[in-house]
């Protein structure tokens, strides 16, 4: 049995993400289709980790495999990268309309 967790995370623009691969094999892992690339760092024991995220590391990641006994496997969850600098106006613009 393979699981993703956690299916869904958050993440702050410039903060890590991390993605565990729960499988007695280590995937090969997938960001939108495509092979993970960059800032992205492939542990053994199927942990995934994502450095810095950037908006363009939001979207659906995939762990793929086999199994000993040639079942394949896949598992997704998805990471939403929160821009910072959009935070930042939405909290001046709350204060200016407050005062």
């Amino acid at each position: 049995m393979t699981r993703l967790s956690p299916n869904r995370q958050v993440v702050y623009e410039g903060n890590n993400a991390y993605f565990h691969c729960h499988s007695s094999l280590t995937p090969v892992w997938t960001h939108e289709g495509k092979k993970v690339q960059r800032n992205v760092k492939v542990y053994s024991g199927g942990r995934l980790e994502i450095r810095g995220v950037e908006e363009s590391n939001s979207g659906l990641y995939e762990c793929v495999g086999a199994t000993s006994d040639n079942k394949a496997f896949m598992s997704k969850g998805r990471l939403i990268v929160q821009s910072k600098s959009k935070d930042i106006i939405i909290n001046i613009v709350i204060v200016i309309f407050l005062i």
